[in-house]
């Protein structure tokens, strides 16, 4: 039994290991969203449109496209990784924004409502990933305390070193959950309802062009979702494992005791 107690207690941490692993990998993958191309510019029916001959992707780091002048047969795709500050290229800018002539062209083109949901997005992801980090590192620096006390010990002061470090790693936890499920949401708004040309096939079921529309990728789909998911169910387990200061409890307790102590000394007396 106390082996299963001992391996119980480790469940938290390994949750919190896969939560920060998931939500790094949602911030620092190109794949939230993707797009393939059937032909080389001319019009192909959708029903034709079985294996694309090359995709894009786009996330809130991330632009792709095809070089300025591809030859013939050259399916080259070419990424870069934007800042998520205004002092670099950002992964969505205003036509405005480009100073391109041709900024319409620009993989990182986006309208000012598109852009707004796919910086929020990307300020999402990064502070997720920070508060995971921080759980994570709390976690790894201070299981022995955490792991050493007892569930059944309810009556445990609320501001002892070990309670504070148990309220920290659940506060960052939930902070870090939120965001990302937060970021998915812009991350779809922006980067798949409000992508060119999503609008045209949601609205004309007999559109003809040359790529399909923008879809959800792996990191918008697998990656973020196990990311906020574990960091819910880590807090749920250190809950139950590792436990939560009791201020009723706490109180409580010390009302017994108080009563307790008054009760020897009425019978000693």
């Amino acid at each position: 039994m106390r082996l299963i107690s001992k391996i119980a207690g480790f469940i938290p941490l390994v949750l919190i290991i896969i939560s920060f692993i998931f939500t790094v990998l949602s911030t620092t993958s190109k794949q939230w969203a993707y797009q393939n191309f059937y032909s080389e510019g001319e019009v192909v029916a959708l029903d034709q449109q079985i294996k694309p001959l090359w995709t894009i992707y786009r996330s809130p780091f991330w632009t792709c496209g095809r070089p300025a002048n591809p030859q013939p047969g050259d399916h080259t795709v070419l990424c870069t990784r934007h800042s998520l500050t205004s002092f670099g290229h950002r992964a969505c800018e205003t036509l405005a924004g480009t100073n391109l002539p041709n900024g319409q062209d620009n993989p990182a083109y986006g309208d000012p409502r598109q852009c707004q949901q796919i910086h929020m997005a990307a300020s999402l992801t990064v502070s997720s990933s920070i508060f995971s980090g921080l759980a994570l590192l709390t976690t790894l620096l201070f299981l022995p305390l955490s792991h050493l006390r007892p569930t059944q010990h309810t009556h445990t002061s609320p501001t002892s070193p070990v309670q504070l470090i148990n309220i920290w790693i659940i506060f960052s936890l939930s902070v870090s959950g939120i965001m990302l499920a937060l970021a998915q949401f812009y991350g779809v708004l922006g980067l798949i309802q409000s992508a060119l040309p999503n609008g045209a096939y949601a609205t004309n079921i007999s559109i003809s062009a040359s790529s399909g529309p923008w879809i959800q990728g792996k990191a918008s789909v697998i990656y973020a979702s196990i990311g906020w998911f574990a960091a819910f169910l880590a807090t749920g387990c250190m809950v139950v494992v590792w436990g939560v200061p009791s201020f009723a409890g706490v109180g409580a307790g010390e009302e017994r005791e108080k009563h307790g102590r008054r009760h020897e000394e009425t019978r000693d007396s």
